[in-house]
């Protein structure tokens, strides 16, 4: 059933509007229509149609969409919010995906509809379709929430959603309805037997019009989230709670006679608050003749687009730089994803070990009484069974 919104030009007015080449056959009702100038590059008796061009508003909107795109790269660029520069590209792809579906969306319709003597040949931006008349039984116009298109629908295969006419929600030039009357009369003329038509209006959006939504406005709000950044994230392998520092180096500290101090005598311990960090837990721990150790274990949480462990080795990073800073530790017993680094004095040493998102602290105030590496070898070996231990996700 034909559509009654769509109008029916008249003869003189038939093809006024559309490129063809001399020779494009007419419906017999309508002989005295007058030949159209010659399309250049196109086979007499072809009529081509194209899909609206971008106007100056879409051309300002993409332009605009990816000069936003590059000041957000540069923000998170300049900010260091990622740690590692590497690590900002995903980021910056996901501020300029808006800039590409808009790109996507006029870039396809630069696509083109040719009606000649030997059929239809749809050209899209990636594909091009030919449907000989005699394969086609009619067409059919889908209204949508998106706008107008036409389908040809055909005998032994799918159906082909033309370039053109097509009619967008922003793109309305009133012109649907004349190229189709023409588009009918050539496949009339052709196949010498009027096509069918058909309408069918659906409240629904085209999937293209999903497909680019979704592009333009998901994949920014979910690299802000950045739920993968998360410690809870499956395979992330971080720790979400904070151990008790001397509970994991029990077995150590017990074979080194380390012994909890006389009541009176230990400084505060148990949980405890820092700022900048979730939460932190510290013990002591003495020797007689050999002096005091002091053992604190923090658990990073994520910042803003660095992951826990990346702010836990960033936290690493810091304490080695300067003079007088921490240097690696390149002891045998440091290994399994444990790296250490140490700053030895003369009267005591502090070795901080990371494993993931724990960073592990400690302090021995020996007092000169740690031998002669001033005991990082023994700190190096206790933090490395103290980490292995450590519960990760």
């Amino acid at each position: 059933m034909e559509d009654p919104s769509l109008p029916s030009p008249g003869p003189d007015a038939l093809f006024e509007g559309h490129e063809a080449t001399r020779g494009t056959p007419r419906p017999p009702s309508t002989p005295s229509t007058p030949t159209p100038p010659p399309s250049p590059g196109a086979e007499p008796g072809t009529v081509q149609f194209r899909p609206p061009p971008a106007t100056t508003g879409e051309r300002a909107a993409l332009a605009a969409a990816i000069l936003l795109g590059a000041v957000l790269c540069a923000l998170i660029l300049a900010s260091g919010a990622t740690g590692p520069l590497w690590a900002a590209a995903p980021y910056c792809l996901a501020a300029l995906t808006p800039s590409a579906a808009l790109a996507l969306l006029l870039l396809s319709r630069r696509g083109a509809t040719l009606a000649g003597p030997e059929g239809i040949v749809n050209r899209g931006f990636w594909t091009t379709s030919r449907i000989p008349w005699h394969e086609m039984t009619g067409f059919e116009v889908r209204a949508t929430r998106s706008g107008r298109s036409v389908v040809v629908l055909r005998r032994h295969a799918g159906s082909v959603t033309l370039a053109a006419p097509v009619e967008g929600a922003l793109s309305r030039d009133g012109s649907f309805g004349e190229r189709l009357q023409v588009l009918r009369a050539l496949a009339a003329a052709y196949r010498h037997a009027p096509p069918g038509l058909r309408e069918r209006t659906s409240g629904r959006t085209r999937r293209k019009t999903v497909l680019l939504t979704l592009l333009a406005f998901v994949p920014l709000p979910l690299a802000a989230w950045s739920p993968w950044l998360d410690s809870w994230w499956p395979g992330r392998g971080e720790a979400l709670s904070v151990p008790d520092p001397c509970a994991l180096a029990g077995p150590e500290l017990g074979q080194g006679a380390w012994r909890v101090p006389a009541a009176g005598s230990a400084g505060p311990g148990g949980p405890w608050k820092r700022t900048g960090h979730p939460g932190a837990r510290r013990c002591q721990r003495e020797q007689a003749g050999r002096g005091r150790l002091f053992m604190e274990v923090e658990v990073h949480q994520r910042r803003y687009l660095e992951s826990a462990s990346g702010r836990a080795a960033s936290w690493m990073a810091y304490e080695r730089g300067g003079p007088g800073a921490y240097r690696p530790v390149g002891d045998p017993h440091v290994r399994q994803g444990v790296e250490a680094q140490a700053k030895p004095g003369p009267g005591d040493t502090l070795l901080m070990a990371r494993r993931a998102n724990v960073v592990l602290t400690m302090q021995w105030v020996h007092g000169g009484a740690a031998g002669s590496d001033r005991g990082v070898a023994e700190l190096a070996r206790i933090a490395q069974a103290a980490l292995g231990r450590v519960a990760l996700g």
